[in-house]
């Protein structure tokens, strides 16, 4: 079963396209030309999509071609998750200063062409997360995840499986240096160098688990925690105030059922931990009480 759309956030009705805090619309109740504008916007990415996916092979093939496939670690991954900006519709234009143009003839069939820019909305935004929850700008799953494809055959013994394992674009890093046998400096000219948070992903190359550990997000006042299978998220642009809300991820990956009131003791451990992670990192608390360990935003 598949989860119900997700709403619009909360932003300026123009840009909203009249739909703000409201779920996005379902496709059957478009009219024609609006369905043709959307589709065209739809075509558009995909054929970006399809460029990126010709580039790679090309560079893959490469490896190919000189013998270097065997011992050359490659890794594939996408920007986190599918981007709402700003409503239904999409936008042309630059971002915040564009406006949505229902197009049709040859402005229909400019799309993607040099000079244009042009986004392709909430609605097909949705889609592209389902069955995760929310979008870019968010810490919901739909907003943070990425699919990682890792290759290095001299190394990697599982093949063709999927790794579950919580992971972070930080343990990138990491992972390159363990896999080139190379210590990161501890100073560089004299000054201390600050060493990584990340860890190395090494050791799931060979089915073995990486440790437990806290993983922070914060965007724009969206605000996330992970600690093995529970999640912790704080939303924004929405109708109802933002407050803690607690994921058991491991059975509930889509985050449709939130057990933040049957669990307050969690939300607060979970909370304070949040609290003392964005302290360290330097993230802008200036609505501290929006943070407070038992959850609901404080007047």
């Amino acid at each position: 079963t598949l989860p119900p759309r997700s709403s619009v956030p909360v932003d300026r009705d123009d840009i909203a396209n009249g739909f703000a805090g409201k779920e996005n619309p379902a496709w059957d109740s478009l009219p024609a030309d609006r369905r043709e504008d959307l589709a065209r916007r739809m075509a558009t990415f995909a054929a970006m999509v399809e460029h990126v996916d010709v580039g790679i092979g090309k560079v893959l093939a490469d490896l190919e071609a000189h013998d270097e496939t065997r011992n050359t670690l490659v890794f594939f991954l996408s920007d986190n998750g599918a981007c709402y900006e700003w409503g239904p519709f999409g936008f042309d234009g630059l971002s915040r200063k564009g406006t949505t143009t229902l197009h049709s003839g040859d402005e229909l069939a400019n799309f993607g062409q040099p000079g244009t820019h042009s986004s392709y909305g909430s609605g097909w935004a949705n889609l592209g997360n389902t069955p995760l929850k929310l979008y870019k700008h968010f810490c919901h799953e739909g907003g943070i995840s990425s699919p990682l494809i890792v290759r290095w055959p001299a190394a990697i013994t599982r093949k063709n499986e999927w790794v579950q394992d919580p992971t972070h674009v930080m343990d990138l890093m990491p992972t390159i240096l363990n896999a080139a046998g190379i210590t990161p400096p501890k100073e560089r000219n004299g000054a201390p160098v600050i060493p990584m948070e990340g860890l190395s992903l090494t050791p799931t190359f060979s089915g073995k688990p990486l440790p437990e550990r806290v993983l922070g997000f914060e965007h724009q006042e969206a605000r996330g925690l992970r600690l093995g299978d529970w999640k912790l998220a704080w939303g924004k642009r929405m109708p109802e105030a933002p407050q803690w809300e607690l994921y058991n991820l491991k059975s509930d990956r889509a985050e449709q059922h939130n057990l933040a009131t049957e669990k307050p003791e969690l939300v607060g451990k979970l909370s304070a931990a949040w609290m003392t992670w964005a302290k360290r990192v330097g993230v802008d608390l200036g609505n501290e009480k929006a943070a407070s360990p038992r959850g609901p935003a404080a007047d």
